[in-house]
């Protein structure tokens, strides 16, 4: 999985690199953001509003990376200006 992520981001030039990149990102960044929330807060229960968000499991942070890098490269290629689908 690694080798795939690292061919398909060497090749920015095009769609899929930048998408895998992007997805990429967003997910690390999102799975810091619930690590760092779980080691800091054990005690605080999931809320019942929680099951579709991108702190519900696995397959919620693949969505939500995938969706919101979907989303930028859509409003990137629409726009042409990165601050602007950024």
């Amino acid at each position: 999985a690694i080798v795939m992520v690292v061919a398909f981001s060497s090749c920015l030039d095009l769609w899929i690199g930048r998408f895998v990149s992007l997805a990429s990102w967003y997910a690390a960044n999102l799975y810091a953001m619930i690590y760092a929330f779980q080691v800091l807060h054990p005690q605080v229960p999931t809320h019942p509003l929680a099951n579709g968000t991108p702190f519900a499991g696995t397959c919620e942070l693949i969505g939500w990376s995938a969706g919101i890098a979907a989303f930028e490269l859509l409003v990137y290629s629409a726009t042409g200006r990165p601050r602007v689908a950024q």
